[in-house]
């Protein structure tokens, strides 16, 4: 009887002990999985090959995906364990070397395959990895539970360090997200017990536990492997991320240690914004002229502007707006304009409907000039507006300017009569006046008479400054060589407002008679070549000897005209007469 009760008790063992092994083999066990911040479809992994291996020696696997799965760098996660470096063969192909000892069992331990590329893309694959190995030897049942009765040496203690870290990109980038791995191992000969592991550090920022970790107890000689979500700073500058970890644990008896580690990682920046052609339209003004090109007080003129597309989009609903203030609610942009010009016949505002890139419009404007301008430069803001492709609007201003001169006013000619009938051989004098008859002063140099049919002395003068409403005379005399018309040209050189010289010439024309060579002229003694030179008391030009000398003395004391005393000088360079200028007084210019 009882080696049939024997029989049975090994039959129903035996039954267990194959229910355990079915079990074991039928729920093989998963490691855990790394972490994939960022989920992208374009990591499309087909498969693995092998999709199972043995832990007794290192083994290479190929991940397989579709084309543009993987770029060069990629990292390979297997569940828990670690982050593995890959080998590049294509974007379709990758293998990674597998350590001999990886956890296995002999059911198989099960691996998640995820895929990370260097930009932080990752998926995982549908395939995974299984591990087979021997079971782990189990540990001898503990007869009796060891309680020190003393405390160990300062000698003795447990000592906790970093075995390896690593990260699920090779290369970190501002911004990214990855998981952080870490092993630790206790080198002291006693277990260490309540290790806390703290994160802290600018470059990583841990997410998800808040920087605090709690692997537990270590054992003398043991190691713990986690993994710890991070974020790289986005503010990463430079090519080097920085944490620091600290680790805090106890001993058998409660003494309390803490040590600390500063691990480093590969850090990169993300390219910069390769600099391209403009996507807005940009318009500018590439030329301008005015018809008549010399402006003056009361000028009216046209105004053209040439106006082109130089980019490479359109410009729709463009608006041209001079700013001289009669727009009304024209361009928000411009404003009334300081030039003295207004517009003629229409606005100064002009609508151009659209540009294409490297088109061109010319715009005309009909302006007149103020008639109390002043010499100047006269600036003009032109504020163009528009908009482009995306109905974005733009707005620009360009400035041109306007050169208005002043014009010289004056009155040129005889203030007295000359005789009747001029022949030749006769020597007369030519009473010249100069009347400003503008507002403004006038900076006069040099005033010259010539002719090319008579001989002119003392026609070369330097004048002087001649105020406006004023006057001032030149008495050059004439040897009149050849019968016929004569011209006589008078020249006022003066310096404009913008200090450049000018000349404004007069020609008044003689009629000059043969000279009559009959007795009776010879005897008389009074033709014209006689009453030409003159003597002390008589008629001499229209004015006897004491009329020349009061009116000098009345112009040198300044009485009815400009004083010409001052201007009766030599000019450097020059070739002058001083007896050629004489001062006359006059009222309104009639002597």
């Amino acid at each position: 009887m009882r080696w049939i009760v024997g029989l049975v008790l090994s039959l129903v063992a035996a039954c267990f002990a194959m229910s355990g092994l079915l079990s074991e083999r039928a729920s093989p066990a998963y490691a855990q999985s790394a972490s994939c911040p960022v989920v992208d479809p374009a990591v499309d992994i087909t498969g693995i090959d092998p999709a199972s291996i043995n832990n007794a020696a290192a083994a290479t696997i190929t991940i397989d995906g579709h084309a543009g799965s993987f770029q060069d760098g990629a990292t390979v996660v297997l569940g828990s364990y670690s982050a593995l470096p890959s080998a590049f063969i294509s974007d379709a192909q990758i293998t990674v070397m597998i350590p001999a000892g990886i956890p296995g069992s002999i059911a198989g331990t099960v691996y998640n395959v995820t895929v990370i590329n260097p930009g932080g893309a990752c998926n995982v694959s549908p395939e995974d990895l299984t591990v087979y190995g021997p079971n782990p030897t189990a540990a001898p049942a503990a007869t009796a539970t060891h309680v020190p009765t003393t405390a160990p040496t300062a000698f003795i203690r447990p000592l906790v360090s970093v075995l390896s870290y690593g990260a699920s990109s090779t290369v970190l980038y501002p911004g990214q997200n990855i998981d952080f791995e870490l092993t630790l191992q206790n080198t002291g000969p006693i277990v260490a017990k309540n290790v806390i592991v703290e994160f802290s550090g600018n470059d990583l920022l841990p997410r998800d536990t808040g920087g605090l970790r709690a692997p537990g107890d270590i054992a003398a000689g043991g190691t713990v492997r986690f993994f710890q979500p991070m974020r790289v700073d986005s503010g990463l500058g430079g090519y080097e991320a920085v944490i620091t970890i600290k680790i805090s644990y106890t001993d058998e008896y409660g003494a309390k240690y803490s040590d600390s580690s500063t691990l480093s990682f590969n850090a990169g920046q993300y390219a910069a914004a390769t600099a391209t052609l403009s996507l807005s339209p940009q318009l500018i003004l590439s030329s301008y002229q005015t018809t008549p090109a010399v402006l003056s007080p009361g000028t009216v003129f046209r105004l053209d502007l040439n106006l082109a597309n130089v980019s490479g989009k359109a410009a729709h609903q463009i608006t041209v707006d001079l700013g001289t203030g009669s727009s009304g609610s024209g361009s928000s942009t411009a404003s009334a304009s300081s030039a003295p010009v207004a517009p003629q016949n229409s606005s100064d505002l002009r609508y151009i409907e659209e540009m294409q890139p490297g088109q061109q419009e010319r715009l005309s404007f009909d302006l007149a000039v103020s008639g109390d301008a002043a010499s100047e430069l006269a600036n003009l803001d032109l504020a163009i507006s528009y908009i482009d492709d995306s109905n974005e609007q733009h707005s620009q201003t360009e400035t041109i300017s306007l050169r208005i001169e002043t014009q010289a006013l004056l009155l040129i000619h005889f203030y007295n009569e000359l005789p009747d009938l001029l022949t030749v051989g006769d020597i007369i004098e030519l009473p010249i006046e100069v009347i400003n008859i503008g507002e403004n002063d006038l900076n006069v140099s040099i005033i010259e008479v010539t002719s090319d049919q008579m001989t002119i002395t003392g026609g070369r003068v330097y004048f002087g400054p001649l105020s406006g409403g004023t006057s001032g005379t030149v008495i050059a005399e004439a040897q009149l060589s050849q019968a016929g018309p004569a011209t006589i040209t008078v020249a006022v050189n003066y310096l404009d407002d913008f200090q450049q010289p000018q000349v404004i010439t007069e020609e008044m024309i003689l009629e000059i008679e043969a000279k009559d060579m009959t007795p009776e002229s010879r005897g008389t003694g009074t033709g014209s070549g006689a009453a030409s030179v003159g003597a002390p008391g008589t008629d001499f030009g229209g004015l006897t000897l004491w009329q020349r000398i009061l009116r000098m003395i009345l112009g040198f004391f300044g009485i009815g005209t400009q004083s010409m005393s001052g201007g009766g000088g030599v000019m450097p360079g020059g070739n002058f007469d001083r007896g050629a200028v004489t001062p006359q007084f006059s009222e309104g210019g009639t002597p």
